[in-house]
């Protein structure tokens, strides 16, 4: 179930389709942690003239693509160590339960947090990142989408499930929300522009419940 957008230029624009009622990704392959070397990621601290624009628009089934607002999109420095743990909360991710009530679990390396530079998408789906050190860079853009199911009463709809009744058919809709996860392929800021990597869907967790 792939799904993939072109950056181009530095710019990611395309159309990312997205089936969210089907199944997640196949879990990720990951290995034991390599070391992780703070001296390594220490030189993508320091401010650089290099800049990623990019923008993202999502397409759900047969749907038109829509630019996405407020989606997080976090940016990393391409080493070892940031390729692993992606590579691992994408694995716990699409491993844990779909439509758990617990929370979505975590999509975060804390030994990472200090080297990871975080935006959101503008009303357009637009994102940017400046002074960036020379370097290779993997992005990760994280959101929370609604997909909508009949159901036949409201026994069928979880506690906590978002439900709208259409008085006039006794029909009952169900809004599910799903966290899906896309990374991209690595991104060398330099220059000049980098080669058009490729963002796809690497892991997706639904909850009935949009505060989750």
């Amino acid at each position: 179930m792939s799904s993939f957008s072109r950056v181009r230029y530095g710019v990611a624009a395309g159309v990312l389709a997205l089936g969210l009622t089907g199944q997640a990704p196949p879990p990720a392959s990951t290995s034991a942690a390599p070391a992780f070397d703070a001296h390594q990621y220490a030189r993508f601290m320091k401010p650089g003239k290099g800049r990623i624009d990019g923008s993202f628009t999502l397409r759900i089934g047969n749907a038109d693509a829509r630019p996405q607002a407020g989606a997080k999109v976090e940016c990393l420095p391409d080493l070892a160590y940031t390729e692993w743990a992606l590579a691992s909360t994408a694995n716990a991710i699409n491993q844990s339960s779909d439509t758990s009530q617990s929370g979505t679990p975590q999509a975060e390396d804390p030994q990472l947090a200090p080297y990871t530079r975080i935006t959101k998408t503008d009303s357009n789906g637009s994102f940017h990142f400046y002074h960036l050190p020379y370097g290779r860079y993997v992005m990760r853009v994280s959101l929370i989408t609604a997909f909508a199911r009949t159901v036949q009463n409201q026994n069928q709809a979880a506690a906590g499930a978002v439900i709208l009744v259409q008085p006039q058919t006794g029909g009952i809709t169900v809004y599910d929300y799903s966290h899906a996860y896309f990374d991209s392929k690595p991104v060398y800021v330099g220059s000049r522009p980098p080669f058009p990597p490729i963002f796809g869907l690497v892991a997706r967790h639904n909850t009935f419940d949009p505060r989750r």
